[in-house]
């Protein structure tokens, strides 16, 4: 019984549908990452950053992205763009340049 399905998967193409099938699908680098996505692909590449960076970065409009509603969506081969052209202006990704140091509140006495 068990060679007789076997011949019929063969014979109708079902087996082999199946082994065209990609392990794993991975998206295209055409299509959008979201945030959380984009913070793993830059950590997984060797540009750390956290996730208020990240934030900060879009508000400044420093970092490509495209907004849809309320949800940022970046480009991969964009993010590894921005990274290496931070690398080399001697910035590093996601530390703080001395003019970015928050200020601190309250007057002085």
């Amino acid at each position: 019984m068990k060679g007789a399905v076997e011949d019929y998967l063969t014979e109708s193409g079902v087996l082999a549908a199946i082994a065209a099938i990609p392990a794993k699908a991975t998206k295209k680098d055409n299509e959008g990452l979201n945030a959380e996505e984009a913070l793993e692909f830059l950590n997984a590449n060797g540009y750390p950053i956290k996730k208020g960076q990240l934030y900060k970065e879009t508000s400044e409009k420093t970092i490509p992205y495209k907004k849809f509603g309320n949800k940022l969506h970046f480009k991969a081969h964009e993010l590894l763009a921005w990274a290496e052209n931070r690398l080399r202006d001697s910035n590093a990704v996601g530390a703080l340049v001395p003019n970015d140091k928050p200020k601190k509140k309250g007057g002085s006495r």
